[in-house]
C-alpha cells in the first residue's frame, strides 16, 4: 500500500453516498470477511484523488523492517495472539495465561485482577469478579519518562499514598520480537509503517482532530488501541492495547 501526504490547498465538490457498517472478521482471518467502505473511508478516497488530479501528492518510503530475531516472540496474526508459538486467548483463566507467559508477574486483585511482567513490559487484566477470564493485553514497546517516577493518586481525603511507584504499570518495554499480520514491529515504528503494512480491513486509523490513539479491528468482539508519542501519523508507537468487548 503507498502512503501519500497532501500539500496545498485542494477544493474538492463531492456528494457522500450513504455507506452501511462492515462485517466483523471471523475469529481465524480479518480478511475473511470485507466491509463496505465507512464516510472516512470515502472521504479520504476523495482527497486521494483530488490529490492525483492536481499532483499535490508525496509518496513515502519503504517502511522500515525489524528482523525476526529477538526473544520471546508475540505474534499477532488474526484474531490470534501467540506468546513464543503458544496461544494467548481472551476468555482463558488468568492461570493459564501465567501458564505460557511464566515468569514471575506482580498481581493487584480489585474488582478486577491486574498482573504486570515487568520484565516483558506486559500488562494483563480481567473483567469484574463475576467472570475472571483475560479480557485485555497491553503491550509496551516505550516508557514514557514520566511514568517512571509516577506514583498513587491520592486518596478521597487528600492523604497521600506514598507508595514509591505505581506498581501497576509495566517499567520495562516489551525487547523481543513483535510481529502484526506478518509486519516486525518496535520501539522505532511509526504508525504510518503499521497502518500501510497490515491487514487493511483492521480499519486502523486515527481519529479526526489528532492521531495519537489509533483505534482498530482485532477480531470479532475485541479491539486494538494504539497510543502513539505525539498526534502525527508520523510519531512512533508507545504501546499496545488488545481487549474484548464481548461480555
Amino acid at each position: 500500500m503507498m502512503k501519500i501526504f497532501l500539500r496545498g490547498t485542494i477544493l474538492v465538490f463531492s456528494l457522500f453516498a450513504p455507506t452501511s457498517k462492515g462485517a466483523e472478521p471471523s475469529d481465524q482471518s480479518i480478511s475473511e470477511k470485507k466491509r463496505e467502505p465507512t464516510m472516512l473511508d470515502r472521504w479520504n478516497e476523495i482527497k486521494h484523488q483530488a490529490a492525483l488530479a492536481t499532483g499535490a501528492i508525496t509518496a513515502l518510503p519503504q517502511p522500515r523492517h525489524v528482523k525476526r530475531q529477538a526473544k520471546p516472540e508475540i505474534i499477532i496474526k488474526g484474531s490470534n495472539i501467540f506468546f513464543d508459538g503458544k496461544p494467548l486467548e481472551f476468555g482463558w483463566t488468568l492461570a493459564s495465561w501465567k501458564s505460557i507467559l511464566k515468569r514471575n508477574p506482580h498481581c493487584d486483585k480489585t474488582e478486577i485482577v491486574w498482573c504486570v511482567w515487568e520484565d516483558l513490559g506486559l500488562e494483563v487484566s480481567t473483567r469484574a469478579k463475576s467472570n475472571f477470564g483475560v479480557s485485555t493485553i497491553v503491550i509496551k514497546l516505550s516508557i514514557p519518562e514520566h511514568l517512571l517516577h509516577e506514583t498513587r493518586t491520592p486518596y478521597p481525603d487528600g492523604t497521600p499514598d506514598n507508595t514509591p511507584k505505581a506498581d501497576w504499570l509495566a517499567r520495562h518495554p516489551f525487547t523481543g520480537y513483535l510481529e502484526i499480520d506478518g509486519f516486525g514491529i518496535d520501539k522505532e515504528t511509526k504508525f504510518w509503517e503499521l497502518q500501510s503494512s497490515i491487514d487493511v480491513h483492521r480499519n486502523l486509523s486515527c481519529g479526526l482532530t489528532s492521531c495519537e490513539f489509533p483505534s482498530g479491528i482485532f477480531g470479532p468482539k475485541s479491539t486494538i488501541d494504539l497510543h502513539l508519542n505525539g498526534g502525527s501519523e508520523s510519531a512512533t508507537i508507545e504501546e499496545i492495547k488488545i481487549y474484548t468487548t464481548s461480555r
